[in-house]
């Protein structure tokens, strides 16, 4: 709006219209027609009014009325003219408000371009050659401006000569080709708006804004020379200052910005606002917060004398944000005069933001009522209006999650969060919206391929703890919204047009990151509090064990919850993990009610945490470069990775001193030698049974030899040398293949692999390495003893049990009903063994029970394993697991192949899980009770992965008990087949990070060739 004009509510447009006739009919009725085109304005007297609209929070009808008043705009014989910036920059502006950020930086856009071609109108105004003093000195409601520079007095209008003009040329110059007629033009507003297009434009474009072509293009047009030594430079170095900015040359902007402060060096101006509000916001994002204060305080003062409602907003918006980020005691000062002084002028928008403002305030100095009724008289005050759906909307709905996680009600509390970001989800979102421009300019070729590593490097970055303290909604949001196409296309770039492999590696890990973090409430946010807060200290670097302590010592409530769940946790591990008795079921159960107690207030406040400016970064799973990788293997160790992108898979293969990389030839051709190796393994449907004649065919072994040549072709790889282990990081198809039965040729002789190396997996290349977390050798064991076969008795589980009692102590069978729901039962015991069924049935990867035996209950699934009390069982074994192989890849999902088993493991890792023993396919026989006891027993004495070769080795060379084999169909034969064939051993994937306390090692003397052949 025009810097003089004062803003109340008028939203009828007839008034309008008569308002703009009346002036343009007194011209006429003096019969001066020269004086009536004179006497309209520039923007109209119409475009003014609409402002009512706009700061009343009637988006849509203040996009209507600004559209409406827009065609009208003045047209040269080439093009629009001046005054459609103005007509264009305030659509985008509503836009902006509503979240349509497309269209929004569209109209921002089409601003810039108007004022580009216009760079020089300014030196064709015919202003004042000098300054008057302004003697409107009103007293500012919440203080005082820090500056000593004078008010100066500004006409509202200036004359400007329109017609054919020579843009090229100064009017003063003679750049006139016809005869310019003078018309009054507000000079004030159309700098202002072209300052406001600059500066969401450049909010908009994010990390793309230097590389964009129109802010290269505005930078040079505004670095042209105007008025020398005229007062009205102030307002070309605002808007140098700005492009600067835009440009990303910061220092560069400063001193512009610094000058633009005053005219004629001693008057502020209507764009001092702007210049302060610009200075403000970059000494904050820089973290000098001090500074940051004086400036926005400043700004708003220098708005209210210059009345610009839009950069009061901001300011203060800003400013109370720097109050909570500079963690300042008491609420923000000025808040209270302004909220009151914005309700006087019915500047509904400024007032309703305040209150937000108010409310984020008073909830964290945890006057949680008074945070609720200012919640409460913010929406009342919003009512009907259009800001209700838009970002104004968006921070009620944040912040009352906010307020009702403090209130102990997650259930609205979580409904409130949902609602926030499904409006920055479906648009609303300026990080989400960096993501698209920027895979934008790569897809559309409009950046090289080093701008575009550098673009997708910022905009798909974790949050950092700065994006965290600075805007919250923001980073959620980014966490929790899929990037699929725009990491496999920055992959593309660092592998294939860069030639980065290493960097390519890296943002492999970063995909499968995200795409975990995507998939949880919160977008992981909360899991990684959990970890900082409640983890073992040896998995937290140094920020985030000094985040610990800081964030127990700012939320003294959780440090004694957590010393409250400390203590009954000792108390309960004490006592037997199974009651023997009546007395000590109830004792026990007691403890638990009370362990679940503590949880759920620790979680209200986790959940607290996780919407509150805490500067906290992302824990589990770790990110790792390759180079720490390499260092962290181990002698002897390798690495096998895949990636699996819509268009082509990748593999990686590196150890200690050197990696390689090569792309899988035919996918498709891949894709049908894995599903065909499956059923000839006998994999057709669950529960298939195979006949004798089925478990001696050898065919299996060509077609193992044929998937592991497919995967290899192209690359240097040699697994045909001998090595000890090799960590695998599937991806896509990858998690269904029993690679421990794949064929190598060594000397003419084809062997599987397990009989070559220890194999083992992780679900991350980070994870594929020791966490540094140690093992505990000794602990409880439970034990889940039920039918891994349907029609089992269950009298074979129950001698496995007795096996597995006599060889580990501490080992007790669960029963049922259990005493707690297992997500809080399970966090008694070291070791979790389900021998039971455990068939997804087309539920989510966080839906099914790991201990089936409160099944359905509340607190059985996965999901609720990932709240306190943490952490789940260290060690957790799962042989009736079931995925999409068992029915050779028939049924797999395939928009998301291996997603199942990916999230699934990702979701037992992180609720503290370090060792896990899941199945393909369920045998549901004796072969499968034999893995699982040999494994066990071993456990304590050896690595995971020594423990598992040795226990696949032992079982495959036994001798089948086909009565006790369910999957075997009855046959009469005179002698049974040994487990030779790879339906009984190959059907498990090992996830372990390779962790192994020295102490618990066996002194081995590694063999003459200790790594995997990588060739270069």
């Amino acid at each position: 709006m025009s810097a003089g004009v004062e803003v109340r509510p008028d939203r009828s447009g007839p008034k309008r219209a008569i308002l703009v006739f009346s002036v343009f009919l007194g011209g006429l009725l003096a019969g001066n027609p020269a004086r009536a085109q004179m006497t309209r304005e520039i923007p109209s007297l119409a475009y003014q009014a609409v402002f009512s609209e706009l700061y009343d929070g009637q988006y849509g009808d203040a996009l209507k009325d600004f559209r409406s008043e827009g065609r009208g705009a003045i047209k040269t014989a080439q093009a629009r003219w001046l005054d459609s910036i103005c007509y264009e920059t305030m659509v985008g502006e509503c836009y902006y408000h509503m979240g349509h950020l497309e269209e929004a930086l569209e109209h921002y856009s089409a601003a810039i371009r108007l004022a580009t071609a216009y760079s020089q109108w300014m030196t064709r105004v015919q202003f004042p050659p000098n300054i008057r003093v302004s003697n409107r000195g009103r007293r500012i409601p919440w203080g005082q401006s820090s500056r000593g520079a004078r008010l100066g007095r500004y006409p509202k209008s200036f004359p400007i000569g329109i017609g054919q003009i020579d843009n090229n040329r100064p009017f003063r110059e003679g750049g006139v080709v016809q005869q310019a007629q003078l018309r009054p033009i507000h000079v004030q507003e159309i700098v202002r708006c072209t300052t406001l297009a600059i500066r969401r434009r450049t909010e908009l474009l994010g990390p793309a804004s230097p590389h964009d072509a129109l802010t290269q293009s505005l930078l040079a047009a505004v670095m042209r020379p105007g008025l020398p030594n005229h007062w009205s430079e102030a307002w070309n170095d605002i808007q140098r200052g700005l492009a600067l900015l835009a440009a990303g040359k910061e220092d560069q902007a400063l001193p512009y910005l610094q000058r633009s402060q005053v005219a004629a060096g001693d008057f502020d101006h209507p764009m001092t606002s702007i210049a302060l509000l610009s200075l403000g916001k970059l000494a904050m994002q820089r973290g000098k917060f001090d500074a940051a204060s004086q400036y926005l305080h400043d700004a708003t003062c220098a708005a209210f004398r210059y009345p610009d409602p839009g950069v009061l907003e901001e300011a203060f918006r800003l400013g109370a944000k720097v109050h909570l980020m500079a963690n300042r005691k008491g609420p923000f000062p000025p808040l209270s005069a302004a909220i009151a002084w914005a309700k006087v002028r019915d500047l509904t928008h400024l007032e309703v933001s305040l209150l937000l403002c108010q409310a984020e305030n008073l909830a964290v100095l945890g006057q949680t009522r008074e945070a609720a009724v200012t919640l409460e008289l913010a929406r009342r005050t919003i009512g009907r209006r259009q800001m209700g759906a838009g970002r104004i909307g968006c921070r009620l709905n944040y912040l009352n999650a906010l307020v009702l996680f403090q209130q102990k009600n997650l259930a609205e509390g979580d409904a409130a969060l949902a609602a926030a970001m499904s409006y920055l989800q479906q648009g609303g979102s300026h990080w989400l919206f960096h993501i698209h421009l920027a895979d934008r300019l790569y897809t559309t070729d409009e950046v090289a391929s080093r701008i575009a590593m550098e673009l997708y490097g910022q905009v798909l970055r974790d949050p950092l703890p700065e994006d965290w303290t600075i805007e919250p909604m923001e980073a959620m949001a980014v966490l929790l919204t899929p990037h699929v196409g725009p990491f496999e296309r920055w992959f593309d770039v660092a592998l294939n047009k860069r030639r980065e492999p290493e960097r390519a590696l890296e943002i492999t890990d970063r995909t499968r990151r995200h795409r975990f973090f995507s998939s949880l409430a919160y977008g992981g946010r909360l899991q990684s509090l959990r970890w900082i807060l409640e983890g073992p200290m040896k998995s937290l670097d140094r920020q985030s064990q000094l985040l610990r302590q800081d964030l127990r010592g700012r939320y003294p409530a959780y440090e004694e919850l957590s010393r409250q769940a400390e203590a009954t946790r000792r108390r309960l591990q004490a006592m037997p993990l199974v009651a023997d008795d009546t007395t000590g079921l109830r004792q026990q159960s007691r403890e638990l009610d009370q362990l679940e107690s503590i949880s759920l207030n620790q979680e209200a406040l986790l959940r607290e945490m996780a919407v509150r400016r805490e500067g906290a970064g992302l824990v589990f799973p770790p990110l790792r470069s390759v180079k720490e990788i390499q260092a962290a293997l181990a002698p002897g160790h390798a690495v096998l990775s895949f990636f699996v992108t819509g268009r082509r898979w990748y593999g990686f293969l590196l150890n200690r001193e050197k990696y390689a990389f090569w792309s899988i030839g035919s996918t498709a051709t891949l894709s049908k030698e894995v599903a065909q190796l499956l059923r000839e393994m006998g994999h057709f449907q669950q529960n298939h049974e195979l006949t004798l004649k089925e478990l001696s065919d050898p065919q299996w072994k060509q077609s193992a030899g044929d998937v592991l040549q497919s995967i290899l072709k192209g690359s240097r790889v040699d697994l045909s040398q001998p090595f000890e282990e090799l960590a695998i990081v599937p991806d896509g198809l990858f998690w269904y293949v029993p690679f421990e039965a794949l064929q190598v040729s060594v000397g003419g002789q084809m062997e599987p692999l397990l009989g070559r190396f220890r194999i083992r997996y992780a679900p991350t290349l980070s994870l594929a390495v020791p966490t540094g977390r140690g093992r505990n050798a000794s602990g409880s064991t439970a034990v889940v003893v039920g039918k891994m076969f349907p029609r089992q008795d269950e009298a074979v589980s129950q001698a496995a049990f007795d096996r597995l009692a006599e060889a580990i102590p501490d080992c007790v069978a669960l029963k049922s009903p259990l005493p707690a729901p297992s997500a809080v039962y399970a966090s008694l015991f070291d070791r979790l063994i389900v021998l039971d069924d455990l068939n997804l049935s087309g539920a989510g990867p966080y839906d099914f029970a790991p201990l089936p035996l409160d099944r359905g209950k509340p607190g059985s699934r996965l999901a609720d394993w990932f709240g306190l009390p943490w952490q789940g069982p260290r060690e957790v074994i799962l042989p009736g697991f079931h995925t999409a192989a068992e029915n050779g890849l028939k049924r797999v999902d395939r928009t998301a192949p291996g997603n199942e088993i990916f999230l699934t493991v990702c979701g037992l890792m992180s609720s503290g899980t370090q060792t896990l023993l899941l199945s393909r396919w369920n045998t549901g026989g004796q072969t499968s009770y034999d893995l699982v006891c040999e494994f066990t027993q071993e456990l304590p004495h050896t690595s995971p992965a020594d423990a598992w070769q040795r226990a696949m080795l032992l079982t495959s060379s036994s001798r089948l008990n086909l009565e006790a084999e369910p999957r075997i169909k009855r046959e009469t034969t005179d002698e049974a087949p040994k487990a030779e064939h790879p339906f009984f051993w190959s059907g498990y994937l090992l996830i372990d990070s390779g962790t192994l306390r020295p102490e618990e090692a066996k002194p081995k003397k590694p063999p003459p060739a200790e790594q995997a052949e990588v060739k270069p």
